[in-house]
């Protein structure tokens, strides 16, 4: 899995940049020019590895093709992807070497061949024939391409990247379109005993609230991944709603979309049916943002004041905003206290309550909680000579919700149609909600 891809000239400038996974930031590129291209003479291996991060790299003339990655992939896989990256930017360009200039003159269309090669840090495909019809810039007569537009790239972002908008029409009367079009991402003559789909709906929750409770940010991060093992070429149909507190099903609404390259956007753009032929196997669907008003858990703390005493204690309230018939798992919340305490007096009718001395926080751990409970923990720890001026970080809180969308989406529908074929299919849908990074300011 690659997680950052960059170009270098000789000099150790980048030209080209692009973040596939989260972990990894865009100053990691100043690691690989100190600790690579600086000593260029000393580079035996095209592996490099610091603590958890791994940088593959080639060397193209004065280029640096590099690939970064925090995860135990195949290097060979990956050295062949750069190999390879290069000779298409040859056959492209119609050039025998790819130089500085060239990257320059062309940028565009070599991030534009780095996104549809690179799924999500997977690679997925660099045969020319199968690249050159999502390719925005066209060769001219002469080989050569031709200078890209800022609307020509602004039209390819926005094939890609949409904003929802319009009304939900009747989706559960939808034709189903037959026809197949052109899919290089799907084999040919797929044939399966058993047709199957699995869609799993993932939500990461993110929330950020002051002292008082005004909320700074709330919202989640959303994936449909999908395990489709379906004979031959089939036209699938999903419906996605999004319920609201009255159990009423509005339309699916996200602040920004981001679509697999199956689906046909214009179907989405209409009518807001998400129409596509899968790819075989595993996929991600459809990633989305949406805000969210009301948050799964409250958190409720007070403290008493420090008056010089020789303790400080703590009143921590935790409450469910879910359906009583959800329930969450792994609940554990952390809460700072100042540095250098040592011991821990608590009491809580339910869950455990530890000291964890290294990380300065008092962690609440509940293994079970459903919707619409309220549980205390109290607590109090020595006051220490750091106490009055130690910064205060906020309270974090992480769970997992099985069977619960905390955005509120649901999959309404899904049909699968095969015309030649004319199959039944087992179809399931699990829902997750997980918290990603959820504080509370003290």
């Amino acid at each position: 899995m690659i997680s950052a891809f960059f170009v270098y000239n000789g000099k150790g400038e980048v030209l080209i940049s692009r973040l596939f996974r989260d972990g990894v930031r865009r100053n990691v590129c100043e690691v690989f020019r100190i600790q690579v291209i600086s000593k260029c003479s000393d580079i035996k291996s095209p592996v490099l590895t610091l603590g958890s991060t791994s940088f593959l790299h080639i060397r193209h003339g004065a280029l640096w093709i590099v690939a970064v990655t925090r995860s135990n992939v195949d290097a060979s896989i990956v050295l062949e992807y750069l190999h390879r990256f290069v000779e298409l930017l040859k056959r492209l360009f119609e050039l025998d070497n790819v130089t500085e200039d060239d990257v320059k003159a062309h940028f565009p269309l070599v991030y534009e061949v780095l996104d549809e090669s690179i799924e999500s840090g997977h690679v997925s495909n660099l045969d020319l024939s199968t690249l050159r019809p999502y390719l925005s810039l066209q060769a001219a007569e002469t080989g050569r391409f031709k200078n890209s537009t800022a609307s020509g790239l602004l039209a390819k972002a926005g094939s890609i990247r949409r904003k929802s908008a319009g009304k939900l029409p009747q989706i559960i009367n939808a034709p189903l379109d037959a026809t197949a079009a052109s899919h290089p991402w799907r084999p040919q003559a797929l044939k399966y005993k058993k047709n199957l789909v699995q869609i799993d709906l993932i939500e990461d929750f993110n929330l950020l609230t002051t002292a008082n409770g005004f909320v700074l940010r709330s919202f989640v991060e959303g994936r449909i991944l999908m395990d489709c093992r379906l004979s031959g070429i089939p036209t699938c149909l999903l419906g996605l709603v999004h319920e609201n507190q009255n159990d009423a099903y509005q339309e699916f609404k996200s602040s920004d979309c981001t679509f697999h390259q199956c689906v046909n956007l214009k179907d989405f753009d209409e009518h807001r049916i998400i129409k596509f032929i899968p790819p075989d196997g595993k996929f991600e669907l459809l990633s989305y943002r949406t805000d969210v008003e009301n948050p799964p858990f409250n958190v409720y703390t007070t403290r008493e004041p420090y008056s010089g005493g020789s303790e400080s204690s703590y009143t921590v309230d935790l409450e469910s905003a879910y359906p009583s018939n959800v329930a969450a798992t792994n609940v554990v919340v952390r809460i700072p206290v100042p540095p250098g305490t040592s011991k821990l007096r608590a009491n809580t009718e339910t869950g455990k309550c530890r000291l964890v001395e290294e990380e300065n926080v008092v962690q609440w751990s509940l293994k079970k909680m459903n919707g619409g409970q309220k549980h205390r923990l109290q607590f109090a720890v020595p006051n220490t000579p750091a106490d009055a001026v130690a910064a205060k970080p906020p309270i974090s809180l992480s769970f997992s919700i099985d069977s619960y969308s905390v955005g509120g989406h649901k999959v309404k529908f899904f049909k699968v149609h095969e015309p030649t074929m004319n199959y039944a299919t087992v179809k399931s849908v699990t829902y997750l909600s997980r918290a990603k990074s959820y504080e509370i300011r003290m």
